[in-house]
């Protein structure tokens, strides 16, 4: 193996929102990996049920050194600045940002962190995953075979085997396609949703799953990413609190020679939700709904005639799920105020 491969800083971004359990298993996997170069960063986004105290705990349990705590007055990205210390592989720094700042707002805590403290490269990791031993050094032998791979993520499966992420897989491209992805058609006939449209036009059709391959897809918290993608495209985009963040990226990323790459030659397993599975459904539909609309306005520049449809669509659809399921209805108020009259 090639020294300077050995000597590849690489940072583990993992966030945490309630979930200590999730995050002590993410964690418990990675220190079983087999390429040693690396500093965990733990982002706890506002946690009300102890996650630190349990996270600590762990860590002294199981001899894991913690380098620093790093608190953050609301949140604020510029208290986070590069440490006066070496880099020690192995060790744990957590940060604690003291107020929820979304997916993204509490990423970007990390990645800053990453950043400023010489990582060469950053692992993002949604608490609900799982790596094998062979992920990380797999992922970094992948990357390492092209200078234009900016990002590269592997097979994500379920806890029974499936396959989650399909290589034809990828975020709406126009209007036409975004609501397909809404599934407002689906309930019609299962052949007017995004992903059989996807499977159909595919021009992965004679993939087997052998080989690594450029895509136009990203799994957000599941992928590894060189320092130079963030330095070229900047953070992740804090104005959407959840969802949508990989139309984000890859549309940032078309704007560079930079691709993204997907390796069947390792995996990850994503038990689904786990953390917001705690959140209401109707609390997590508005955030999702919040993000599209966003992401249609800024980065796919629908037209105006488009932003209204979808609007009154989504709308239909949510009084639907009134009649429907019972929590839906204390959220009514707060679904017009953030989504129907917003202007985001």
């Amino acid at each position: 193996m090639k020294d300077s491969f050995r000597q590849s800083l690489v940072y583990i971004v993992i966030l945490n929102y309630n979930g200590w359990r999730n995050t002590i298993e993410c964690l418990e996997s990675n220190y079983k990996s087999n390429y040693p170069n690396f500093e965990m960063v733990v982002v706890d986004n506002g946690s009300t049920d102890n996650s630190l105290s349990k996270i600590k705990e762990w860590t002294k349990n199981n001899c894991i050194k913690l380098k620093t705590e790093i608190s953050l007055f609301k949140g604020q990205a510029d208290q986070i600045k590069k440490l006066d210390q070496s880099f020690i592989p192995g060790v744990l720094t957590l940060i604690e940002t003291n107020k929820n700042l979304g997916f993204s707002g509490g990423n970007n805590r990390g990645i800053k962190y990453a950043l400023l403290n010489g990582a060469d490269y950053i692992f993002l990791l949604n608490n609900d995953i799982l790596v094998k031993e062979n992920t990380l050094n797999e992922l970094l032998t992948s990357i390492q075979t092209n200078s234009q791979i900016g990002a590269i993520f592997p097979k994500v499966l379920g806890l029974k085997g499936d396959l989650q992420v399909p290589v034809e897989l990828r975020p709406p491209q126009n209007f036409w396609e975004l609501i397909l992805e809404k599934n407002f058609l689906g309930f019609l006939n299962e052949n007017f949703t995004h992903r059989a449209m996807l499977k159909k036009k595919s021009p992965y059709a004679n993939y087997n799953y052998d080989r690594l391959i450029a895509v136009h897809n990203i799994v957000i918290a599941g992928a590894l990413y060189r320092k130079k993608v963030f330095k070229e495209i900047g953070l992740l985009d804090e104005k959407m609190f959840m969802y949508c963040e990989e139309g984000v990226f890859i549309k940032k990323l078309d704007k560079t020679k930079l691709k993204v790459y997907f390796t069947p030659f390792t995996e990850i397993i994503h038990k689904v939700g786990g953390d917001t599975r705690k959140l209401a459904p109707a609390y997590l539909y508005i955030k999702r709904v919040q993000s599209e609309f966003y992401y249609a306005k800024h980065y796919l520049q629908l037209k105006l005639w488009q932003l209204l449809l979808l609007k009154c669509l989504t709308l239909v659809y949510y009084v639907y799920c009134m009649f429907r399921f019972k929590s839906y209805r204390g959220y009514f108020g707060d679904f017009i105020k953030d989504y129907v009259i917003a202007e985001k």
